[in-house]
């Protein structure tokens, strides 16, 4: 059965309101549906549209709907009334609402993939009524996901509407976790309907078509789209009088959003045109100056664009080490840290951190206090101290699961660097694998297959199976993982499925099968290369990788090539004496070595060995001097010897 098409102008329920003021007050749309509605058209056995239209044929109300609204019948009616007004406050739409569209005497049979598809085609255009913004109940009602899905599968258009005093919320707690507080809430596979028959056919439909991972990212996607909109369209300043405000809080929360989409370049964009703004305003000190700055800061650190960010704080450095301007020493530390962690300088790092960690917990500031003993975590993990990483991991990941429960996205990234930081570990091995194996079935059914968290977690798995010397398992993880991306015509995957495919290569170089590692480094120096650059670490990780490989095919002269370019790129990137520059060096050397030619191995290999062990040319130098005075000396005495048998 096709849906009624017929719907009320946004005034209408105002209107509504009007007349039936004692009833609406404070109450659910479940409930008006039940004390109202079905009461007055109980006789008729109809729509409330048709309703009034009983009452009056040319109802100036009623009309076919070209806007479909998706709520939750949990909302009080006042806060639907509220939201539609603010958003149609300059045009008088007709809607297709259900309370008032649906015949509530009769229970619909509708073909949920096929007529209802179509309707929301026909409508071309959902608005989703999302309130309150931390704890949308529609995130969490089967229906709404549902038309969410159809609207996205149809290619309708989707906006997001969220009431005045909620979106300034919403906007000023961006940078506060705005988004994984929404996040957390999308999980299709726990979503309920008022109907158990709907709620069964809805699940048992996404089983079918897509999954409830795929559904909840496809659906968490856009709605970062929808909320980018949110933002653009805000006018919360101008409407308080402030002139400044509004395109700083828009540039900021932007973003937010930005990077969320790990779009830098764009966030990028934003925060330093807010920062320019800012400082036609304030003083080069003022606290909104330097908060921008950090942001900025944050933005060039994900680029990778790590002079560019040390720069821009370089004040801010001078100041944090000699103990002036305390508020924001603690941020500065901090940043340092990650920036020392970084660029591989994890002394400068350690002593950094742990002066941001005395000083956050000196200032009871609990959440950085958490964010630096993560970043600490991570550090002592990359200097090969598992006890102190697994330790600061501990804590960091019972703190999330206390404050937001095992379902959250930052819960579930914690444990995946948690269970990490042991999985080589063999005798914790058989609880590692129980863990990730539990959180992967959870992040796949809240963020979905394609999530970073969700990729990293399996990766972990497959790592864990590798130390075990289980490379069969470890394989087979990352194969089946694989497989669900290898219809997805946008080489843009994330990161984190290149990754996998660097494991997959290594794992079959481990096993000596050089034929099949070959066609996975290559996939995955083609996708690091589009999305990194081919001066990306990343990306020149993968180069090394696949010169090695050729290497051990013996395809010689692919294998120089590549080396070659990359040692390049390396020396450029890291540096003459960067170990990844050095290791590229001594390959290069062996290459030569297999081939023998000398003169060519002698060069890179001598590099590599004088630039890795600096002492070493000068040990030889004196080895070589002590080993001509002995020989001087030996002679001397030999002379001496021979000539006393004739004087």
């Amino acid at each position: 059965m096709t849906l009624p098409k017929l719907g009320v102008k946004v005034s209408y329920f105002s209107e509504f309101y009007r007349d039936f003021a004692v009833k609406v007050s404070n109450t659910k749309t479940s409930e008006l549906c039940e004390n109202t509605i079905k009461v007055y058209t109980k006789a008729l056995q109809c729509s409330w549209c048709e309703y009034l239209l009983h009452q009056n044929p040319n109802h100036p109300a009623v009309g076919d709907a070209t806007i479909f609204i998706s709520h939750a019948w949990e909302y009080n009616f006042i806060d639907v009334l509220e939201s539609l007004k603010e958003r149609f406050r300059d045009n008088d739409e007709v809607v297709w609402f259900d309370l008032f569209s649906i015949n509530q005497h009769k229970q619909i049979e509708i073909d949920f993939f096929g007529s209802f598809n179509d309707a929301i085609s026909s409508f071309n255009h959902t608005i989703l009524l999302a309130g309150p913004w931390n704890d949308p109940i529609p995130l969490k009602r089967a229906w709404c996901l549902w038309e969410i899905f159809c609207t996205i599968e149809t290619g309708s258009r989707f906006e997001i509407v969220i009431r005045r005093n909620d979106q300034e919320a919403f906007l000023e707690d961006l940078s506060g976790g705005a988004m994984n507080k929404m996040l957390s809430n999308i999980d299709s596979a726990n979503s309920k309907c008022t109907l158990f028959h709907d709620e069964d056919k809805i699940h048992s439909l996404v089983k079918e078509k897509i999954g409830f991972g795929k559904m909840n990212q496809i659906i968490l996607n856009k709605i970062k789209e929808a909320l980018m909109d949110i933002v653009k369209d805000s006018t919360k300043w101008q409407e308080k009088g402030d002139n400044v405000g509004p395109v700083i809080n828009t540039d900021d929360a932007m973003a937010t959003l930005a990077m969320s989409q790990r779009n830098y370049e764009l966030a990028e964009k934003h925060l330093q045109e807010n920062l320019e703004k800012q400082k036609k305003l304030f003083d080069e000190n003022h606290s909104i100056i330097l908060e921008g700055k950090f942001k900025l800061a944050e933005v060039l650190l994900a680029a990778e664009k790590y002079s560019e960010a040390e720069i821009l704080l370089n004040d801010q450095v001078i100041k944090a080490y000699d103990g002036v301007d305390p508020d924001n020493a603690i941020n500065t530390l901090f940043f340092l840290g990650k920036l020392y962690t970084k660029q591989e300088n994890y002394k400068k790092a350690e002593k950094s951190l742990n002066l941001a960690l005395k000083k956050a917990k000196a200032a009871g500031k609990q959440d950085t206090t958490f964010d630096v003993k993560y970043s600490l975590a991570v550090l002592h993990e990359l200097r090969g101290d598992k006890a102190s990483a697994e330790d600061l991991f501990k804590e960091c990941y019972e703190e999330t699961l206390r404050l937001h429960g095992k379902r959250h996205p930052e819960t579930l990234k914690v444990l995946c660097n948690y269970v990490g930081s042991w999985i080589d570990d063999k005798t914790k091995f058989q609880e590692a694998e129980t863990l990730l194996i539990e959180n992967i079935g959870i992040s796949e059914s809240i963020l979905g297959k394609e999530h970073p968290t969700t990729i990293n977690l399996v990766h972990t798995l497959s790592n864990g199976y590798d130390y075990n010397n289980n490379l069969s398992q470890a394989k087979t993880i990352i194969l089946d993982f694989l497989e669900h991306f290898k219809d997805n015509k946008n080489h843009h995957l994330p990161i984190e499925v290149y990754k996998c495919m660097q494991h997959l290569g290594n794992i079959y170089m481990k096993q000596k099968d050089y034929h099949k590692a070959e066609p996975w480094y290559i996939k995955c120096l083609t996708g690091k290369k589009s999305i990194l650059g081919l001066d990306h670490r990343e990306t020149l990780h993968s180069m090394h990788d696949l010169a090695f490989c050729y290497q051990e095919e013996k395809r010689y002269l692919l294998s120089q090539t590549v080396y070659e370019d990359c040692l390049i790129r390396c020396q450029s990137v890291f540096g003459e004496n960067h170990r990844t520059t050095l290791t590229v060096m001594k390959n290069i050397g062996m290459l030569f070595y297999e081939q023998k030619k000398m003169d060519k191995a002698v060069y890179y290999l001598k590099e590599y060995y004088t630039r890795t062990y600096p002492w070493l040319r000068s040990a030889i130098l004196l080895a070589l001097i002590l080993i001509f005075v002995i020989v001087i000396v030996v002679m001397v005495l030999i002379l001496r010897w021979f000539l006393s048998f004739f004087f």
